[in-house]
């Protein structure tokens, strides 16, 4: 469940982040029904309407980590 303060925001993956999950083979996991756990950005970045996931897991499995996250959204500013 989504924050009512977040439900006008759109999350997304950007950079390098988006081969670390392809690697990680994030498609094999996703289907209807998957519950996913992620860690948005710790600051808005630009107007703060779409914001950068850092982190990401999937049943306990870390498919991103937030250090590789962040470092690879630093490389983009």
């Amino acid at each position: 469940q989504i924050d009512e303060a977040y439900q006008d925001s759109t999350f997304k993956i950007v950079g390098e982040s988006v081969n670390v999950l392809i690697d990680n083979k994030i498609f094999e996991k996703v289907e209807i029904g998957s519950e996913f756990t992620y860690t948005s950005a710790p600051h808005y970045f630009g107007d703060g309407y779409c914001m950068p996931i850092v982190a990401i897991s999937y049943n306990g499995e870390e498919l991103l980590s937030f250090e590789e996250g962040y470092k690879n959204l630093m490389k983009l500013y």
